[in-house]
């Protein structure tokens, strides 16, 4: 028997309600007084399991008083057909249990809400160990370890699929020089902006990770190359109108390359690295898109 509703006061005036009438018809129908006084039980039993310790204890003792004045009033106005003794015994029992399942209700309230405090703890601590494992505590994004399980996740997705997918490194221009004029502080602020407007920028079924110190890996899901470097453009358009503190928000380059089915994951990475390596020397802060034979560094 559950009688409370969603909220908290409703379910308190509800039960009111029910146990006054329950004591009113234990009053004024002598018929009904064997099956009121357990029915006033069964709602505070039903009923009290949403309800906080203090609710707990205001109905029940609401309940022993209106009940204790409806004997009295029984014996003293009806007295020749009332029974004190009997109606008093049994009046005794349901007085003596209230308390009881208001306690013992309590306590399994309380029980309930330890509960749910250490599974919410404990889901809380779980989702805290998953982002350590898989993200840069500095950005929030994801860790390179986990950026190579995306990849290869996406990869075989794209190849079932039969759609374009392509990948790009990108590295933030001058941010050594950033670090030591302005304090590591300002850098990592720089840090925590690119990361923080790629993520509003890119795709959500893009794929965004730190890869190294200042260089950054997105890859780009159902995308070809020409797709991809327009949400580059994007990131470096959003970029440049915002600043970390009062200095302009510094620039990046970026190497961008298709990736084939059949290329393994460490060769598909180097090709892009490459194209941000030329994209570097040529002067930063746009974006190269790297062919599929070129020639690699060894």
């Amino acid at each position: 028997m559950n009688l409370a509703p969603t909220h908290p006061k409703a379910t308190t005036a509800l039960l009111a309600l029910a146990i006054i009438g329950l004591v009113g018809l234990y009053t004024a129908v002598p018929d009904l007084r064997d099956a009121a006084l357990p029915l006033l039980t069964l709602v505070l039993m039903g009923g009290l399991f949403s309800l906080r310790p203090r609710e707990v204890r205001i109905l029940a003792g609401a309940t022993m008083v209106l009940l204790a004045l409806a004997v009295i009033a029984l014996w003293r106005l009806d007295s020749s057909r009332f029974d004190p003794i009997q109606e008093g015994l049994s009046a005794l029992m349901v007085l003596a249990m209230i308390p009881a399942v208001g306690f013992a209700v309590q306590g399994f309230a309380q029980r309930m809400a330890h509960a749910e405090a250490e599974r919410q703890a404990l889901t809380s601590a779980l989702a805290d160990m998953s982002m350590a494992v898989t993200c840069d505590p500095l950005t929030g994004l994801y860790n390179d370890r986990h950026m190579r399980e995306c990849m290869a996740q996406e990869a075989r997705r794209c190849q079932r699929a039969g759609t374009p997918l392509s990948v790009g490194v990108m590295d933030i221009d001058g941010l050594r020089r950033f670090n030591e004029q302005l304090g590591f502080d300002v850098g990592d602020q720089a840090l925590r902006l690119w990361s923080q407007t790629a993520r509003e920028v890119f795709r959500q079924t893009d794929v965004v990770g730190r890869w190294r110190a200042e260089q950054f890996i997105v890859l780009f899901a159902d995308s070809s190359t020409e797709q991809a470097a327009l949400g580059i453009e994007r990131l470096r358009e959003s970029l440049s109108q915002r600043h970390v503190g009062h200095l302009p928000c510094p620039a990046f380059s970026a190497g961008l390359v298709d990736w084939p089915a059949e290329e393994p994951i460490d060769a598909v990475i180097e090709r892009a690295c490459a194209a941000l390596r030329q994209a570097k020397s040529e002067g930063g802060a746009r974006c190269v898109v790297g062919s599929r034979d070129a020639a690699l560094p060894t």
